[in-house]
């Protein structure tokens, strides 16, 4: 099963609370994050203290030790806005 949208943001934004570390993203969305929300409804976004950027379908976050903690696949019925990187 799947994770929703509001799902994936609060595993993000509670993976940064608990670690004070943030999460980092693969070579799809390379950099270290802070927060997650949803736009619309249907695009997932992470914050780096200076932008949102609209994260890919199929992104894997990692902790600051490197472990995989989190892939984001989007719902079927969440597609995302046009724009966003082609995967």
């Amino acid at each position: 099963m799947s994770l929703t949208l509001r799902q994936i943001v609060r595993r993000l934004n509670a993976h940064h609370a608990r670690t004070s570390a943030g999460f980092y993203g693969d070579g799809q969305l390379p950099g270290r994050w802070f927060r997650a929300r949803i736009v619309r409804g249907t695009t997932l976004e992470v914050h780096d203290w200076i932008t949102w950027v609209a994260v890919p379908d199929g992104t894997c976050f990692r902790d600051h030790n490197g472990r995989q903690f989190l892939t984001v696949i989007y719902p079927p019925s969440d597609t995302p806005v046009a724009g966003m990187p082609a995967r």
